[in-house]
Parts: C-alpha cells; sequence; structure tokens
C-alpha cells in the first residue's frame, strides 16, 4: 500500500527545512534506518533516515525546495507495487501516515466542475509570519504569489517583493545589461538561508553603528602568557570573554524584540561567525559569561571543527543572544556587520595594525592596535547605552586582568 514518508523535526526551534540533496531516485529500494537526504535549516544540515521500508515510488519535494515539518517529502511503495503518474498524490496532515490517491478527472468532469461565482475571490495561501510581514511592509497581500505555483506564500516572496519595488537608480536605468554569463549559481542551502536572514534583518531592523579603537597590547600579551603554559587561545576567544563580561552590565544589548516588547535575555549566548566551505556558520558558546577563557578556547575550537567537517548539531548553532564576526585575518581594517536576527548586536572586528600615536609627551611612538564596530538595532537601545557597552568591552581587552 502506497504511504507518505513526512519530513522530522530535527532541531528544538526548526519550522521548516531545504532539501539539500536527495541520496535516493524513484525506483530504489530502502530500508529503515537508511539515510534518504541531506536537509538543511538555517541553523545546521543534517540526514534524514527512512522510517519504514520499501520501494521509492515518488519524491515529493526537488533538491532546493523548502519544506515545512510534517510535510510529506516520498512516496513509497510495497514491492511490486507501481507507481502510476495517472494518479495525484495528496499531500496530508502529519498525522496521516498513509497517502491518498485519487484518479485524474477526465474532459468530462473537468467540464462539470463549477466554476467560481462573479465576484468571488480565492482566499490567498499565505504564513501568519509573511501576512504579518507585510501588512508591516504596507505591502498587498492580493500583489503577492508564491515562489512555486500550488504553494502558500512565504516570507522570502514577501521579501522578494520588496526588494522588487525599490525604485532603481537613474545609472541602473540607463545603464543596459551586457556580458555574457559565465555560470548560474544557484542561490539554495546555507546560500539562500543566508539571503533571506540578512535581506530581513535589513528590512525589518532601523540599525546603527559605533566604531572604536582597541590598544592590542594587553590582548597580545594574554595570548602569549597562555602559549608560554601550552595553553592555545585566540584573539576570538579573548574578544568573546570581553563581550560576555561588558553583557552582563549591559544587559539591553543582550535582548531581542518580542510580542509584548524587549525580552531581556538571561544566559548570555556568544556566535563566533565561521567561513566555510559552504557559506557563513556562527557556532554558539552557550552561558559564556560563566565560563574560563580556558574553557571558552577549548569549546571553539571543538564547535569550528564540528563546523568545519559539516558534523554541528542544531544546537551548536541555535540560541545565540550576541554575535561577533572577525575578518582582521583577512586584512580588512574596519567594516559593518549585519545583525543576525533576532538578535539586537553584532561585533565587527578589523585587523591589528601598526600605527603611530604620541605619547604623554607629544613623541610618536609605534602601539597595534584593532578597530571594532558595533551594529545595533535602534528600536532596542539607544547610542550613550550601546557607547558605553563598546566601551566597556575596550577597557577589558586593554586590561584583560580584569576581565578573568
Amino acid at each position: 500500500m502506497a504511504r507518505t514518508m513526512t519530513l522530522p523535526k530535527i532541531g528544538v526551534n526548526m519550522t521548516e527545512a531545504i532539501v539539500d540533496s536527495w541520496y535516493v531516485k524513484e525506483g530504489d529500494r530502502i530500508a529503515e534506518g537508511d539515510a534518504i537526504l541531506l536537509a538543511e535549516t538555517d541553523k545546521a544540515t543534517q540526514d534524514i533516515y527512512a522510517t519504514d521500508s520499501g520501494v521509492v515510488g515518488k519524491l515529493l519535494a526537488k533538491e532546493g525546495d523548502k519544506v515545512q515539518i510534517g510535510e510529506p517529502i516520498l512516496l513509497l511503495l510495497d514491492e511490486g507495487e507501481v507507481f502510476s503518474e495517472e494518479t495525484v498524490i495528496i499531500k496530508q496532515d502529519a498525522a496521516a501516515p498513509a497517502v491518498k490517491a485519487e484518479k485524474v478527472p477526465d474532459k468530462a468532469d473537468a467540464a462539470m466542475k463549477p466554476l467560481p461565482a462573479a465576484g468571488v475571490r480565492e482566499r490567498k495561501r499565505i504564513s501568519p509570519l509573511a501576512r504579518k510581514l507585510a501588512k508591516e511592509l504596507g505591502i498587498d497581500i492580493d500583489k503577492l504569489t508564491p515562489a512555486e505555483p500550488g504553494k502558500r506564500i512565504v516570507k522570502a516572496d514577501v521579501l522578494a517583493y520588496a526588494e522588487a519595488q525599490k525604485k532603481p537608480s537613474y545609472a541602473e536605468q540607463a545603464a543596459p545589461v551586457s556580458g555574457e554569463v559565465l555560470e548560474v549559481v544557484p542561490m539554495r542551502g546555507i546560500r539562500k538561508v543566508i539571503a533571506e536572514r540578512m535581506s530581513a534583518s535589513n528590512l525589518e531592523k532601523p540599525s546603527a553603528a559605533l566604531t572604536i579603537s582597541v590598544d592590542a597590547a594587553g590582548m597580545m600579551a594574554l595570548r602569549e602568557a597562555f602559549g608560554q603554559d601550552g595553553r592555545r587561545v585566540g584573539y576570538n576567544e579573548i574578544i568573546a570573554k570581553a563581550c560576555a563580561r561588558a553583557l552582563t552590565r549591559h544587559r539591553m544589548l543582550n535582548a531581542r524584540l518580542g510580542g509584548d516588547g524587549i525580552e531581556v535575555l538571561r544566559d548570555v549566548n556568544i556566535g563566533i561567525a565561521v567561513d566555510t566551505d559552504r557559506g557563513l556558520v556562527v557556532p554558539v558558546i552557550r552561558n559564556a559569561d560563566g565560563k574560563t577563557l580556558s574553557q571558552m578556547a577549548d569549546e571553539l575550537a571543538s564547535l569550528v571543527q564540528a563546523v568545519k567537517e559539516n558534523r554541528a548539531k542544531p544546537e551548536d548553532l541555535s540560541g545565540g543572544t550576541f554575535t561577533i564576526t572577525n575578518l582582521g585575518m583577512l586584512g580588512i581594517e574596519e567594516f559593518t556587520a549585519v545583525i543576525n536576527p533576532p538578535e539586537c548586536a553584532i561585533l565587527a572586528v578589523g585587523a591589528l595594525r601598526r600605527v603611530f600615536v604620541p605619547d604623554e609627551d607629544g613623541n610618536p611612538v609605534v602601539r597595534s592596535e584593532m578597530k571594532m564596530t558595533l551594529a545595533f538595532d535602534h528600536r532596542i537601545v539607544d547610542g550613550a547605552p550601546a557607547a558605553r557597552f563598546l566601551q566597556d568591552v575596550k577597557r577589558y581587552l586593554e586590561n584583560p586582568v580584569i576581565m578573568l
């Protein structure tokens, strides 16, 4: 008997996933426990395993499709059973384990089907989040269409419409499109998730940014001292320690917008942006304010290795309350990062550089310095409190003994 397999929940806050790649094809025999596809959430990629045995009759989602939890992804047949293209597979609720097949109506049946009455408009299928965003952006939902016919309108469709409505500049209007396309890279997987989240952040968050210079001599000395003891500690861990300490003093930077107002969070969970072959991934050091620098260094090393080897768990990549991104190793001296929703702020760290500064007598001396730029949600925190937070981070980094 034909039955479906549905997308299971693989993360605490997961509501949907993208089909990255199928391991099976139609006609394959599979057994319970076999890996059938690689699914990607906004936090991680993970194998999905078969919950039954049989023959793959139909793949109900294509690679790159976004699928909701409980939505059927595969039609399974018994041995010897044949799937016919003359049947229509009706996707049922997650509670219904079997798939229902109905014969496609013939032309006579189609002719008998009544048309909608004049003046009656078909109700738009739209997710609650997409409806809320459309209302906030002043978009008429009747003008929205889903990216895939037959599916409901989701947040990405609203963002795409909003982007399309932006009036092009005169230069964009006047300049003809030229040049041969070398390659079209599909927007899927992590790249698609990043695009959606960054677009949402820019549309929803009125952000502001502050930059401060830090004398790096103190953190350089601290790193060297740990190295002499045989303990490897990097600049990211030292900066994360300083931020965790400062966030306990400036709680509004460790907050997010909720349904009833600003939610100030108890846990301080620091995300560290990591560059991978698949795109940007942000592992999270949980309860960073309660950990020693050595503990943070060991944990981050383990998380980065798991991310690089594509074996990080969803819980390793979720629950962040503040993010640090560092492009100093690429020679970038200063930049402003996009806030990682639903967080309130993100700290962008630039390269260490040797600069001349005046000493107490006005004579030029050389010191190592770096610039840090804090981008923050101005709906949650104002410029002065954000500046005081940044000053504290600077103070801890220049005098690290007071934060250990």
